[in-house]
Order: C-alpha cells, then structure tokens, then sequence
C-alpha cells in the first residue's frame, strides 16, 4: 500500500508543534491511522518518529496482513506456543527497547495515550494503554520523558485525507447493500431480528465481494413504539413483529478494514399516515437544512442550532432528544468524537472533518424516526459520503405479510 503522506505530514507536524521527538501508539483506531494497517488482536504498538519511518510492532500472526498497510519497518514479536505464558508487554518491551535505540531515542520526548478512556472494538479484545503499558514504556526507554499526546490524537483523527475518504465511501457502499437486503425483507409479521439477520449477511457478502479482508456489520431494528426508545446512547435490537403502519428504524454500522460508516435509515412498514409523513418529512428538512450551512469555520453547536429551531418551529423541537451528530470515520458509535455537533459543543468544523448528521424526532407511544448521514466538510459546503436514498416514497415498504 502506498503511503499515505498527507496523514503522515499532519502527524509530524503535530508531532514537532508539541515539541515531541516522536509518539507510541497502541490503540486501533490510532494504528491505523499512524501506519494504513487496523490491528486485528488489537495487541499492536507503532512507534512513530518526527523524523524517520514509523516502526509498527504486531504479533506475529498478524504479520502478513500488518505488511499490507505502508509501514514498511514491521517487527513481528511471539508470545510462545501452546501454554505459553509470556504477556503482551513483556514481549513487547525488548523490542520496543531496540526499536527506541535505533532512532537515537532514548533520552527524547515521547507522546503516548494517557488518557483515552473510549476505546473502538477490535476483532477479538481491546488492547489499552493503562498502568502496566506505561511502566512497560518506561522500561523500554527509562530516560526519556513522556507526555500525554491523547487530545492531538482526538484532533487528528477528526480531519480525514482523501485516501481515508475514499474507504469511507466504500464502508458506506457495503453499508447501502445491508438497507437495501434490509428494505427487501421489511413487511408486517416480521422480526425485527429477522430483519437485522438480513442486513448483517448482505454486508458481509458486499465486503467480501470488494475484497476487504475484515467484514462485520452491526444493524440494530427498533420498530414501532419500542423506536421510541431510539434516542438513547445505544439501539437494541429484540424479536418484536413488526405492525402494519410502524415506523422501523434501522441504525446500521459497516467495519471495513478499520474504517466505519454508521447511517440510519426509518422505514414505514406500509402507510404511515399524516403524522408519520409529517414527522419524516420534518427530520429530512432539518437534516438538509444542517448540511446546507456546514462550512470551513463554522461553530458545531450552530450547525445543531439549524436543524433544532427547524423541528421546534414544526413543533417537534422537545422530541429532537440528542445532538445532531460526531465524528465517525476511525470508529462509529462514539458522541465524543470531535466534531461534536450539540449545543453545548464548543468545537469548529474545520475543513476535511467527517461527521454524522442525524435529526430525530422520538414520540413516546408511537415511535420514532431517525435520518442519519455522514459527511466530510469542504471549504464552502459539505459533502455527503452515505449516497443511500433517503426521501420518503423510499422510506415506505408496502409490502404485506406473506401467507
């Protein structure tokens, strides 16, 4: 894979603006960003120098698939065979010692991640950087200084280079696929969970088909009043039948090789009536009219403030019951990803950030409806990466139950 060099000016220029030598980085998301290559044990460490190539150190059954990203310095480490009782840190810090010796190192400055505390899910468990890393960092260059290099991580991973756009769109290709198999088996009588089941299998056949390695898709059907619900931090998904005339929201994260995309999409199982069209045509309204001020410096909190006094004056502003929307593309679900669009949001679209968009309005003993969308933000406009439909004819699933 070609370097990204985009990605790796930001970083360095970060790196000497902080006064840094260089920054070690375990987290996935931070990886990924820092060497092309998504951790799969999430048990990998890179070392990247303000001057040099950056190092990446991963188990060795990761190597081939580590030596597809554009780190070309790749040093496999092995924990034994069979009842092998080596941890990771410990096999770990020998080479990180050597690594830390060759770029001249060891009485530098290093950034490291002190104080993440939201981690992105990794294949099979999340390697995080707590006490026990530290003091292994400390061993493997016990005179150099450290300093916490997490909050210009966070910044870093908010902007993204066209080449991390441009697997953010095929995420979000992957992702059209699982709506579509989802809309397909939308009808009265059938389970929410039979629809999510669907949707996650034509996602994974999609990725495969575009010949990404990892595949996982995470769709999460709330139908009826239980859509209701939807605004909370998180959607679950339950065996509930869907009715005729229901609102179905369908919350849908594609992981493609270690990067995200999250859409929503609200179907109606049949006609739903004055009141659902008046509800979904208002969500869609105030999503447009959100992305239509999104611009190089405008406050986060004001793009929210758009959509909010769009619904308050269609008089569902009390039912808009989160923020409009945060950073995605590195990892889906987090609403503490920068940008962060709500009204207490201090930050600032920049150009090159990506970001979702998601109005909603949740009534209780009806349901709910949700449009989300991701977009990058340009110098004057803002583009939608998710090209998935999203006007109501669309949105209407007329089909009945079958016999």
């Amino acid at each position: 894979m070609q370097e990204d060099r985009l990605r790796t000016d930001r970083v360095r220029q970060e790196i000497g603006s902080a006064g840094l030598d260089a920054i070690i980085c375990q987290l996935s998301n931070h990886v990924l960003m820092l060497t092309g290559y998504a951790p799969i044990l999430g048990q990998s460490f890179v070392l990247f120098p303000r001057q040099g190539n950056p190092t990446l150190l991963v188990p060795d059954a990761e190597e081939r698939f580590a030596r597809e990203g554009w780190c070309q310095d790749v040093r496999p480490y092995t924990l034994g065979g069979l009842g092998a009782t080596t941890t990771v840190l410990d096999a770990v810090q020998p080479i990180l010692a050597r690594v830390i010796g060759e770029h001249q190192l060891d009485t530098a400055t290093l950034g490291y991640e002190a104080t993440s505390e939201m981690v992105p899910v990794s294949y099979s468990q999340i390697g995080f950087p707590a006490a026990g890393t530290f003091n292994m960092y400390q061993k493997a260059a016990p005179r150099a200084l450290f300093v916490d290099f997490s909050p210009v991580l966070q910044v870093l991973q908010a902007a993204k280079t066209p080449r991390e756009v441009s697997h953010l769109r095929a995420a979000a290709d992957v992702a059209r696929l699982g709506f579509e198999a989802a809309r397909d088996v939308l009808r009265p009588g059938v389970g929410e969970s039979a629809v999510a089941a669907t949707a996650e299998s034509a996602i994974q056949a999609a990725g495969r088909q575009k010949g990404f390695d990892r595949v996982q898709g995470f769709v999460h059907v709330m139908s009826g009043s239980r859509a209701a619900l939807a605004y909370q931090a998180f959607n679950i998904t339950n065996v509930r039948q869907i009715q005729a005339g229901d609102p179905v929201l369908v919350q849908l994260e594609a992981y493609c090789d270690g990067f995200w995309s999250e859409v929503t999409r609200t179907f109606f199982a049949g006609e739903p009536g004055a009141e659902g069209r008046r509800i979904y045509e208002c969500c869609l309204e105030a999503q447009k009219r959100a992305i239509g001020v999104i611009r190089n410096g405008i406050a986060a909190s004001e793009v929210d403030q758009v959509a909010r006094d769009y619904l308050t004056r269609s008089g569902f502003g009390q039912y808009f019951r989160h923020g409009l929307g945060h950073g995605v593309g590195f990892q889906a679900i987090s609403h503490l990803q920068p940008p962060r669009l709500s009204p207490p949001s201090t930050d600032t679209i920049l150009t090159d950030m990506v970001f979702n968009v998601e109005p909603g309005v949740y009534v209780h003993g009806w349901g709910g409806v949700r449009i989300n969308d991701t977009v990058v933000a340009r110098e004057k406009n803002a583009e939608i990466i998710t090209d998935i439909p999203r006007d109501l004819q669309w949105a209407i699933v007329s089909r009945q139950a079958r016999a």
